[in-house]
């Protein structure tokens, strides 16, 4: 018995009619005839009775057209709810502190091959809303208690400045950007709070006159001269190419990138990302 019998019966039984059923399925009338023939044959019982050009349902028939109504009821229902749900997609909630621009081409990357991932991408959100996020990435090592760390590499951070500026090209100290014009990045892994760090551990306070979290905003200041500020010294952050470095002899920056991600993790398509997101090159 299989299903596409039943539903030549079934169609047959509603206008006890086989070229009608013939007709809908774009098949000869014969063959509709012949199916439900078969049909009977392995019931053992007729369903139709014949004379001459005309079928009629007997008792059979009737008992399995009234079975058949509800069997293809609920059957072309569920059929339909599967046509017309979207695909199940799995929601990855990220908050990136740092290296913004490299997190995000593994995000497009991993989302061409799973399309049905939603990634909801977070950049500036305060610290105080991490609990909400599945993975952090940030260069801090003790921020988040509730959180498991692994270390994803490790990137040096230097002055950089027009080639124009009267320090380029030379040794310097610290201590001789003392009367110099700063201009500083707020997220990207804390540049902002480490310049501040290096100027307070060298005796003065910066003279910030470009504070900003905008990357465009920051990069157009430092090709206009504006003033000089840190950069990540990674191929993967590149600054403009008409910056260069400033040789401070006693600054040696280096930071760690970690990534942060839940205890106890059920969802397999999160854990999926983290060994793609860790698989990555980090390191210079």
């Amino acid at each position: 018995m299989e299903l596409l019998q039943l539903r030549y019966f079934y169609e047959s039984a509603k206008n006890e009619n086989f070229a009608k059923t013939a007709e809908k399925y774009m098949v000869p009338a014969s063959s509709i005839s012949a199916s439900v023939k078969r049909l009977e044959d392995e019931l053992g019982c007729k369903l139709f009775e014949r004379r001459s050009n005309r079928i009629t349902l007997n008792e059979n028939g009737r008992e399995l057209q009234s079975s058949l109504a509800v069997i293809f009821d609920e059957l072309d229902q569920t059929v339909e709810k599967i046509r017309t749900t979207k695909p199940h997609k799995t929601e990855i909630r990220i908050l990136v502190l740092a290296m913004r621009d490299h997190i995000s081409n593994i995000m497009f990357e991993y989302q061409k091959l799973y399309p049905n991932v939603h990634f909801v991408a977070m950049f500036d959100v305060d610290n105080n809303a991490a609990l909400e996020f599945d993975l952090i990435v940030d260069k801090y090592s003790n921020m988040y208690s509730e959180y498991r760390r692994r270390e994803l590499g490790n990137y040096k951070v230097g002055f950089k400045a027009v080639p124009n500026h009267p320090l380029v090209g030379k040794e310097v100290v610290m201590q001789d950007l003392r009367n110099e014009r700063f201009i500083t990045l707020e997220y990207e892994l804390g540049l902002n709070s480490t310049l501040f760090e290096c100027c307070k551990n060298a005796g003065f306070y910066p003279n910030i006159v470009l504070q900003t979290n905008d990357r465009q905003c920051f990069r157009r200041s430092a090709e206009e001269g504006i003033g000089i500020g840190l950069w990540l010294k990674s191929k993967f952050a590149p600054p403009p190419s008409d910056l260069v470095d400033i040789n401070v002899t006693d600054l040696q920056l280096s930071h760690t990138l970690y990534l942060y991600y839940k205890n106890g993790i059920v969802n397999e398509q999160i854990k999926d990302f983290i060994k793609f997101l860790t698989a990555k090159e980090f390191q210079e």
